[in-house]
């Protein structure tokens, strides 16, 4: 059985979890694995072709070499040279940095590559390069840096080579303790997907339900013998979480009514429901970007003259790399001069508002217009309507079933903001015909649904806030 930089990660996330896995696949709970992102495993790809293309271009360099040994550790290189014997190791990473994770990584390479009988000296990240400008063509020698990491290898290869060992002799265990695992020490988010087979005794409403617990918290309350829900004292956890507890024992929405009505009585018509789609991407694809700069390649918009009047819906869907400048134009089509701009989380839109001032000065005071009436639709929902049905959750996706029915996106071929990422690179590469129309259909029928969803959200709140006075 081969052992991987992928095993290692798994043993140091949950070893009970790593041993199940792999000793007992069939006992293992039924779970949606974990997909990379397409999006993000092409862009893996990309950079590091571009990286091995100007590589080995230099002498000595090969690529991919693989490194086996007796035990079972098995190592692929992205790129090594050999200099008198001393080999070199030169990891590449689509990040803009070097993170704890590439250095377990190196470190890893590291200790397969010296017991499969090879000397290795220095180890590098090649990392992108967060500063580079594309003009023209790309500058493969401009879009990355070389960090050398030898120093950190070397400081982590003794931890590593125990944690190895371990997971190693475990796999020789032709049973474990089933009962507990080390996750329980974890927030939710953090939890293995084993968790519920070692931890059954957990309630399904527990403590790691709780809304922006952190380990401290969990950790207070398993040393005081606490994990269902419903005996967490109000008094041990803060005024948010207090709101959530109380919406959960009563399974009644939790509404500070006098915020609220300051909310919806301070919104001015006509109303304009605004979502972007945009991409940041590791080999800059538009001139003037630099490497993962967010550009916005798509908006929905549904503007609402007055209460309860029908939504207009406008939209824009980029189908080249380019600068946005035709997406600032037709935005500044459908947003009047007057009243709010609303969005689900301001920071990301306004973020690309600026972005766009920037670039197009000529259209900055219309967007900087739009950042000062953009009003943050997604604020309400943090402590001041709080449902536990939202699971402690302030995303659209888990409040819009709860605020409206009828709408859902469930089944769509794009779902998400990764799925609109990886379907606009692929849009664009695409050559004319039904295949890409279809595409195009299903990136702006995702898009709609995002403000559409702001729209009956809002509404929602406004039933439930004037149901409330009866």
């Amino acid at each position: 059985m081969r052992f991987t930089k992928s095993d290692i990660a798994d043993y140091l996330h949950c070893e009970k979890t790593f041993w199940l896995a792999r000793k007992a696949p069939e006992r293992m709970p039924p779970h949606d694995p974990s997909q990379p992102n397409a999006r993000l495993v092409a862009e893996g790809y990309g950079f590091e072709a571009l990286v091995e293309e100007e590589f080995l271009r230099q002498a000595g360099f090969q690529s991919q070499q693989e490194f086996e040994t007796d035990r079972g550790l098995y190592a692929r290189t992205d790129l090594t040279r050999v200099v008198d014997g001393v080999m070199d190791v030169y990891e590449v990473k689509a990040s803009g940095s070097v993170k704890p994770k590439h250095i377990q990584d190196a470190a890893f390479q590291k200790i397969v590559a010296e017991e499969a009988g090879h000397t290795v000296g220095q180890i590098h990240i090649v990392h992108v390069n967060k500063d580079y400008v594309r003009t023209g063509d790309v500058d493969p020698a401009m879009a990355f840096v070389v960090a050398d990491v030898t120093g950190d290898v070397t400081a982590l290869e003794a931890e590593l080579r125990r944690h190895i060992d371990n997971a190693l002799a475990l796999l020789e265990e032709r049973s474990i303790d089933e009962e507990g695992c080390t996750c329980v020490e974890l927030t939710k988010k953090k939890h293995c997907v084993a968790f519920r087979h070692f931890n059954p005794t957990v309630p399904e409403a527990s403590i790691y339900d709780l809304p922006r617990a952190n380990p401290g918290t969990i950790a207070r309350f398993r040393e005081q013998g606490i994990l269902d829900l419903s005996d967490v004292d109000p008094e041990d956890i803060t005024a948010n979480q207090r709101v959530f507890l109380k919406a959960f024992r009563t399974g009644e929405p939790q509404m500070n009514l006098g915020n609220l009505r300051r909310f919806l009585s301070g919104l001015t018509y006509p109303l304009h429901y605004l979502d972007y789609e945009a991409l940041g991407s590791a080999i800059p694809m538009i001139d003037g970007a630099h490497a993962y700069q967010q550009i916005a390649f798509q908006y929905s918009l549904h503007v609402q003259d007055a209460h309860g009047a029908e939504p207009r819906h406008f939209e824009y869907l980029g189908e080249t790399p380019a600068l946005p400048r035709d997406l600032v134009a037709g935005l500044a089509q459908h947003i009047g001069p007057e009243g709010n701009v609303i969005v689900w989380s301001k920071t990301y839109e306004n973020g690309q508002n600026k972005r766009m001032a920037t670039m197009f000065p000529e259209h900055a005071a219309f967007l900087n217009g739009v950042i000062e009436r953009t009003v943050d639709l997604m604020e309400p929902f943090k402590s001041d309507y709080v449902d536990a049905r939202f699971q402690g959750s302030a995303s659209i996706k888990k409040i819009l079933p709860v605020m409206s029915s009828g709408l859902s996106y469930d089944d769509l071929p794009v779902a998400n903001g990764d799925d609109a990422m990886s379907a606009w690179v692929r849009l664009i590469h695409m050559d004319e015909g039904k295949e890409r129309a279809q595409l195009r259909a299903d990136m702006l029928a995702y898009c709609e649904l995002d403000t559409l969803a702001m729209v009956h959200v809002l509404d929602g709140l406004r039933a439930a806030v004037e149901a409330a006075a009866l």
